[in-house]
């Protein structure tokens, strides 16, 4: 499971790795057993997606990622037609997210071509 979660406290107890958290989407403090923690630190837009971003001259947003046209109805769209965006270069994303994310801008693209004509 992946949670944006703000680890507070964390401790051993019988062999397993308790955490105190807070969620910071529900504003929830939570209280879990985990055998792995996996802590994401700070994620930026590779050079190569910056400057491939300019050459196009795609939007970026204040964290200097890749802007789609619209986050919620058109988030694999650029304001360049033919030219989609998925993935981190949007984003810090989880590999869950980011597959999720590749798949729906497949169906984007295929719902492009097949309008082409």
């Amino acid at each position: 499971m992946v949670f944006n979660l703000f680890v507070a406290d964390y401790l051993r107890q019988d062999g397993s790795l308790i955490i105190k958290v807070e969620d910071t989407l529900a504003s929830k403090p939570l209280k879990m057993t985990v055998d792995l923690i996996v802590l994401l630190l700070g994620f930026e837009a590779s050079k190569g997606t910056t400057s491939l971003g300019k050459m196009l001259h795609l939007n970026f947003g204040d964290d200097r990622f890749i802007s789609p046209t619209n986050e919620h109805l058109l988030r694999h769209n650029t304001k360049m037609e033919g030219i989609f965006v998925a993935g981190t270069c949007t984003g810090p994303k989880s590999i869950i997210a980011t597959i999720s994310d590749a798949r729906g801008a497949v169906i984007t693209v295929n719902n492009y071509l097949n309008n082409l004509n």
